[in-house]
């Protein structure tokens, strides 16, 4: 009988030791939330629109800002989503050709990234205080594209452009609120930084 209790005893400590671990591994919830802004971001890869490039990406063209919230960690893993937006204005004139009347039509144009992605994280330098963080990060998502004419409205067009993002370096610094910087390459931007806050 006492050797009955005494296994009884060592299975459900052993039990509490694995669920313990178990917990310590992992976590799921709402875990982190981030707010991000971000300069060079690579959407224009993708587009289709008829006009160079240079011409949207200079001072017309705002940051790329983010909203971003992690809910699952393994280990050193974390897997979140961001949701962005960007906008640029064409101040110089889109020129068309008009085919009925043969001559050529200006025009200026809005450009609306909205964009959602997926992202997995992995935190490989990690103080024991929680002060100090340096990770990587890859995403992959969509991003809606919306062009607005101010003339030639029928040319209005919107659709959907793969989106992705890769973190090659970032720093967290701060306990439960803190601030990051990254430098990465993607649809947040060549640099970003931001504020984040462990939930």
């Amino acid at each position: 009988m006492k050797k009955l209790f005494a296994l009884l005893f060592i299975t459900s400590l052993g039990s509490e030791i694995v669920q313990a671990q178990s917990s310590n591994e992992s976590e799921m919830g709402f875990l982190r939330l981030e707010a991000t802004a971000g300069i060079y971001t690579t959407k224009d890869i993708f587009t289709d629109i008829e006009y160079p490039t240079s011409g949207v990406w200079g001072k017309n063209a705002t940051g790329t800002y983010f909203l971003g919230i992690s809910f699952f960690r393994y280990k050193k893993l974390e897997v979140g989503v961001s949701a962005g937006y960007q906008k640029a204005y064409i101040s110089n004139p889109v020129y068309s050709f008009d085919y009925n009347t043969g001559i050529n039509i200006e025009d200026n144009l809005d450009v609306t990234y909205l964009t959602f992605i997926p992202n997995v994280r992995l935190n490989w330098v990690s103080s024991e205080d929680n002060k100090f963080e340096m990770y990587s990060s890859f995403g992959l998502g969509l991003t809606n594209v919306r062009e607005d004419y101010e003339v030639q409205t029928f040319r209005d067009d919107s659709y959907l452009i793969p989106a992705f993002d890769i973190t090659g370096f970032g720093i967290r610094l701060g306990n439960k609120f803190g601030g990051f910087m990254e430098v990465g390459f993607g649809t947040k931007g060549l640099m970003r930084a931001g504020l984040s806050l462990r939930l």
